[in-house]
């Protein structure tokens, strides 16, 4: 290799770590190695190769990449993970919450996620008196409805602010606000209050 061609190959990877350090910083991009025919001089194929692929940019199968660890910043870790690989805990978000995180209404977000079958697991959740049925939202099922509602971004809700789940019916809430209504009367009955004289103001 010539001095020419040497150099135009450095500025080649150092413009793809450029790239690279750039678009994976906010979790776009990502190396991926692909199967290729190995092609020899002449066009006869000696057999099947791997290469490296980032985006729209390949690099030839005998190529070697470089990363220019300038690019990127502090504390930045590279790993090198199998096609099958995830990570050990992921944090799945129900209706309530990817509404809150993504400025739309629990109506819309479950009309998304039936219209475009996205990924949901729904069960019975038997804590409490009464049973309630929850679906839960996958990472990849909450990206996939950030991009369909146009949000770049969501707001992770803290424990402090995560919505509060709604009764699973409206008629026990509505009788055990009666119930609570009803003890209230027989508690000030029992109580008694007290007589007032007419024109006289009434006890503090």
């Amino acid at each position: 290799m010539t001095g020419a061609l040497w150099r135009q190959e450095m500025k080649r990877q150092r413009e793809l770590s450029r790239r690279a350090a750039l678009e994976m910083g906010g979790g776009a991009g990502a190396f991926r190695i692909e199967e290729v025919y190995d092609i020899a001089y002449g066009g006869h194929i000696n057999g099947i190769t791997k290469r490296w692929r980032y985006g729209e940019v390949t690099l030839p199968p005998r190529e070697v990449l470089g990363l220019d660890p300038r690019h990127w910043p502090s504390g930045t870790l590279l790993m090198i993970v199998p096609p099958d690989w995830s990570p050990p805990v992921v944090a799945w978000y129900t209706y309530e919450e990817a509404a809150f995180m993504l400025r739309r209404t629990v109506g819309t977000i479950q009309n998304l996620v039936y219209k475009h079958k996205l990924e949901h697991k729904t069960y019975w959740d038997a804590r409490g008196m009464h049973r309630r049925r929850v679906t839960d939202l996958p990472p990849a099922t909450v990206r996939r409805l950030a991009e369909l509602t146009g949000r770049s971004h969501w707001v992770i809700p803290t424990v402090e602010r995560r919505p509060k789940p709604k009764p699973a019916n409206e008629a026990a809430a509505r009788n055990g606000l009666r119930e609570v209504l009803r003890l209230q009367e027989r508690l000030e009955a029992s109580l008694g209050r007290p007589d007032t004289v007419d024109g006289s103001p009434a006890p503090s």
